[in-house]
Order: C-alpha cells, then structure tokens, then sequence
C-alpha cells in the first residue's frame, strides 16, 4: 500500500513552536477559553465573537496579523454600531489609549471590556 500513500520528507514530527508562536497559540487558546460562542474563521488568523444586544445579533472579528502578538490584531464590529470605541462607518476599533497601550496578553479581557459595555 505504499504507492497509495507514499513517504513524504514532510511526515516526519512537527519542529517546535518558537516563543512568539507558542505566545500566539496561548492567545489564542485563551480566547477561545474566555469565549464560549468563538467561531473559528480561518485556523489560527480570523476569529468571531457573535453575542445579542436588544434583540440584535453583534459580531466582534478578531483578525490576527502574521506577527501577532508582536503585532496587535484588528478588531472590528459588524454591523458598525455607535460606541466611542468604534467607527461607525467600517465598525473597526479606532486607536484609543485602552486599544493602543494593551499588550498582547491583555487582548481577552480588552475584548471583554469592550464588547460588554456596547
């Protein structure tokens, strides 16, 4: 049954995680902890966070760039919503000190934060 499936020089173990992935990969699993109704978007890159204000369904979109947590993500809210923390026009959170002075491993409970006073 080889021929059907043969070796690849890529079957071997996986190389370890380097620091910013395994700090990405915490992130992300903390999110997900924090977050019962996150939907995986795109493994590992594009999150969504659906929750109910007055009847109607709101969805934060957690991007995370290639660099991430070196990088912070990009937030945004569908659809757009009026609140001092995003523009109305696209949703996306705008800079702010609480949005710019977070590090990374305060991402969950800035979400949090934001999210629960819309």
């Amino acid at each position: 049954m080889n021929w059907l499936f043969p070796l690849s020089k890529g079957s071997g173990p996986l190389p370890p995680l380097n620091s910013l992935q395994q700090q990405r990969q915490r992130q992300i699993e903390s999110l997900k902890a924090a977050h019962s109704s996150l939907s995986e978007i795109q493994k590992d890159v594009e999150y969504r966070i659906p929750f109910t204000v007055k009847n109607a369904t709101i969805s934060v979109n957690i991007l995370l760039p290639p660099q991430f947590p070196q990088e912070k993500p990009v937030v945004s809210v569908y659809p757009p919503v009026g609140h001092h923390l995003v523009d109305s026009n696209n949703g996306t959170m705008v800079t702010s000190p609480l949005i710019t002075n977070v590090s990374p491993s305060q991402l969950d409970m800035m979400l949090f934060r934001s999210t629960s006073t819309l």
